[in-house]
């Protein structure tokens, strides 16, 4: 493919959004990981934070995001029915999204055998460290 066709697929900037019932940082790291693998765009990062019902959602999209424009929206909303709201809010408008945290949190739930408390703004540091293994040392 030319140099000339592919600066016509890949944007120069992009904004991605990130909205979330809590402070979005979550999404946020999760977002920057995987942008930093696009070295020829730049990704520009825009929160709703403290999100309490759809409506906000809506005005937020309303003045953030052109028609037609090149975006996704990047969500941790802990509460299932804001969830299932904003989301069907996003196909309506064409926009694709990611569930941060949802697919981890029913995981967490089967393997563990309980339901989540989802509690909004929860985070976890109680000092203990993961158990790292390097994949060299495998091999």
């Amino acid at each position: 493919m030319s140099t000339d066709a592919l600066d016509q697929i890949i944007p120069d900037k992009v904004c991605l959004h990130v909205i979330s019932d809590s402070s979005g940082a979550t999404a946020v790291r999760v977002l920057r990981g995987a942008s930093v693998q696009f070295k020829e765009c730049d990704v520009e990062i825009s929160v709703l934070a403290h999100l309490s019902n759809v409506a906000q959602a809506r005005a937020y999209i309303e003045r953030e995001v052109e028609e037609g424009e090149e975006t996704a929206v990047f969500h941790t909303i802990m509460n299932e029915q804001l969830r299932d709201s904003v989301k069907e809010l996003l196909d309506s408008k064409g926009i694709p999204s990611v569930d941060v945290l949802g697919p981890a949190t029913m995981v967490l739930s089967s393997v563990l055998g309980t339901d989540p408390v989802r509690e909004v703004g929860l985070t976890l540091d109680d000092g203990v460290e993961p158990r790292y293994t390097e994949a060299a040392d495998l091999a």
